[in-house]
């Protein structure tokens, strides 16, 4: 008899293996360096200063008013690594003390102050000096905007007695320097620089019934090229 092909025969395996990767981080290097308003001398001390005087400068703190920076490069981000760093441009005739707290903020929720990020501390601080903090603060797995704040500072001076006060004296000023750098995020809206990402992986194909459709690339490379038509940010 003849015998008939049944559609056992015709049938086929699917492969049920599958191998994927996703991109879970995105490396956005420095969105930058801003930098606070100036805050006079004349503003920051509790008594007026006047070219010729003869004054003391007593052991006090004096208040630097909370400032905000905004960043330009992003809107928020997830952040998986990265650090804000801070440098205080004193460029007065006045010597602050070591041990001088800066509470970092961001400043899209809250009132008057949102989440906190962290306080860092700065050592002496000479006249006409930019100095950096003692420690950089770290961003890992924060949820960050792109306004952040600075707290009220309490600027503590060191003594002085009979300093003649210059006409370059009355027009010093005082301001904060912030840098976030070394970022890396899993979300963000941002201006993404060229991201070069390095991956591999491999699939058993031992004991398979069906034949070899595809095979592994010792070497070789894709290169994606993405062109945003939309009037959107990609």
């Amino acid at each position: 008899a003849k015998e008939g092909i049944s559609k056992e025969d015709l049938s086929m395996k699917p492969d049920p293996d599958t191998l994927s990767k996703s991109i879970i981080d995105i490396s956005v290097s420095s969105p930058g360096t801003e930098t606070t308003d100036p805050t006079s001398i004349i503003d920051l001390l509790p008594f007026p200063i006047n070219v010729g005087d003869t004054i003391d400068i007593p052991d006090i703190s004096v208040t630097l008013p909370s400032q905000g920076l905004e960043f330009s490069s992003f809107e928020f981000a997830m952040v998986k690594n990265g650090k804000v760093s801070l440098i205080f441009n004193n460029n007065t005739f006045l010597t602050i003390k070591p041990g001088m707290e800066v509470d970092v903020y961001d400043d899209s929720t809250g009132f008057p102050f949102g989440e906190h990020i962290g306080t860092t501390t700065f050592p002496v601080i000479p006249p006409f000096s930019s100095v950096p903090a003692n420690d950089s603060l770290d961003l890992f797995d924060k949820m960050i905007s792109n306004k952040l704040r600075l707290g009220d500072i309490q600027v503590p001076l060191q003594p002085e007695v009979d300093h003649v006060v210059t006409e370059s004296d009355t027009a010093g000023y005082v301001q904060n320097e912030m840098t976030i750098s070394d970022l890396t995020v899993s979300d963000t809206r941002a201006e993404i620089p060229l991201q070069t990402i390095t991956d591999d992986g491999a699939e058993s194909i031992e004991d398979r019934e069906n034949r070899v459709r595809s095979a592994k690339i010792n070497q070789g490379q894709i290169m994606y090229h993405i062109e945003n038509q939309l009037e959107v940010e990609a």
